[in-house]
């Protein structure tokens, strides 16, 4: 974890969107991400810990259909595991697994501008 201001993001944001198109480290979904950090000097990890103190760093290709977890909260004096055995349904792809799963859309079809706010397996 590298504690910076916001100001000191922003203004390595804004040096690296003046390089232009980067290619990217890696191939695939991962590789968006890997390159960000690497020119940003994040080392890569995957705790669920923010990369800079209290602010976490996500990035995702254009044009993507995959949603991504902006944030997760849940009501004191229950678990995640609890809500998931009360209220979670079975995974289309895994049916033995159970997901919990809440959208919030800006209500425009085939917008970007959605989000997943609670997902969890088990």
């Amino acid at each position: 974890m590298q504690k910076r201001t916001l100001a000191q993001i922003k203004k390595a944001l804004k040096e690296l969107s003046e390089k232009g198109w980067i290619k990217s480290n890696r191939s695939h979904n991962t590789g968006i991400g890997k390159t960000l950090e690497d020119y940003l000097g994040i080392t890569e990890n995957n705790i669920a810990l923010p990369d800079f103190g209290v602010m976490e760093l996500k990035s995702q290709r254009a044009g993507t259909a995959s949603m991504m977890t902006l944030f997760t909260k849940k009501p004191e004096g229950i678990t995640n595991a609890e809500i998931l055995k009360k209220f979670g349904y079975p995974d289309p792809e895994f049916p033995q697994h159970k997901i919990l799963h809440q959208t919030i859309t800006n209500g425009k079809k085939k917008d970007m501008n959605t989000f997943t706010i609670l997902r969890h397996g088990c």
